[in-house]
């Protein structure tokens, strides 16, 4: 079955041409950009907005309509020693204290408390384990009773905690939508549910000691995680620190020494077969790795495709959801193997 969230689409609302001082602004820079397109660069805050908004009703469908703006959509990636502001958002938390939320980090969910299709994707959000969720921000405010619409609509879907309120135009048409920022733009995804196809699929041997009983226990940490669009994914968060109030057993590790990097005994050992079985499944699935160590030393499942080593706190593996909608990491164990499919929707 397959469930599509519909996008309400603000409109323009001026017919007419008024030339008052920052149209006359406007239209000069978009001469001069004529002449020289390079000498023009439209920030992510840049808009040009009306003011009205209208409600037309026909039957039992409401459309809503709010401002629009023109989005800063440059694909390209920051100089050296360049800040990119398109990341950061200055926004009003749920106390209504101003604060800053960082889009490239982790992605936003967009939403406006008048707009009617914007509740499935609410109930979606409400699913996910809090530390999992994107971040909250109400938009395309009305200026009356914003917060407390804002809190009835989120109690009615069934969320509680933290939220943000963007007053500024967003860089965005329509909502629901989730946005993040990476390779020098904002990028944009519609909350879409439907039937999950697999991306990638990779498996490998554990072996039947500490270290492969070690290899399973850290793929159950990793299994039904989800990892929304734009969303940096890290192995070391996911599983935790490796402890034996955990589980975890002694078996064979890479240490650092005076004298280099020398096999030992550690807590954990051989979770890197599950980092590294994950490596090749997020390699298969076409996903951008964002942090990935080899081992020091070299290790039997490495030979053929490589091997990813990860440890608490200092390795970690990393990897961003670069598809436009979420993923879900999937782990089994048959017999001495450990298998990692990832899917998406």
């Amino acid at each position: 079955m397959l469930i599509l969230y519909v996008m309400e689409k603000p409109q323009q609302q001026n017919k007419y041409l008024v030339f008052g001082p920052g149209k006359a602004v406007f239209m000069v820079a978009l001469i001069v950009f004529a002449l020289n397109p390079a000498s023009i660069e439209i920030p992510i805050d840049s808009h040009v907005a009306s003011a009205e908004v209208k409600h037309e009703e026909s039957g039992a469908l409401i459309q809503e309509t709010e401002p629009s703006a023109m989005v800063d959509q440059v694909d390209e990636a920051e100089k050296p020693g360049q800040v990119d502001t398109g990341k950061i958002l200055t926004v009003e938390n749920s106390h209504g204290i101003t604060t800053q939320i960082d889009i490239s980090q982790k992605p936003a969910l967009l939403f406006a408390w008048w707009c009617a299709h914007c509740d499935q994707a609410l109930k979606e959000y409400a699913k996910y384990q809090p530390d999992k969720r994107p971040y909250l921000v109400a938009v395309f405010l009305k200026g009356t009773n914003d917060r407390e619409y804002i809190e009835q609509k989120l109690k009615a879907n069934g969320i509680k905690g933290e939220y943000y309120i963007y007053r500024e135009t967003p860089p965005v048409e329509s909502v629901p939508v989730l946005i993040w920022r990476t390779g020098g733009k904002i990028n944009k995804a519609v909350p879409v549910a439907g039937e999950q196809r697999l991306l990638g699929i990779a498996r490998i041997q554990t072996g039947n000691g500490n270290g492969g009983y070690n290899a399973v226990l850290a793929g159950a940490a990793l299994n039904e995680t989800i990892v929304l669009p734009g969303e940096v994914f890290s192995f070391n968060e996911t599983v935790g620190e490796r402890t034996p109030e955990k589980g975890y057993r002694v078996s064979r590790v890479i240490v650092v020494t005076g004298n280099g990097p020398e096999y030992a005994e550690g807590i954990g050992g051989g979770i890197c077969r599950t980092s590294t079985v994950l490596n090749w499944a997020v390699e298969n699935a076409g996903l951008e790795v964002v942090e990935q160590h080899p081992h020091s030393l070299p290790v039997e499942y490495g030979k053929e495709r490589g091997d990813t080593a990860v440890a608490w706190p200092s390795l970690d593996y990393r990897f961003r959801n670069n598809t436009g909608e979420k993923i879900t990491i999937k782990t089994k164990t048959v017999g001495e193997w450990l298998e990692v499919e990832i899917w998406a929707g």
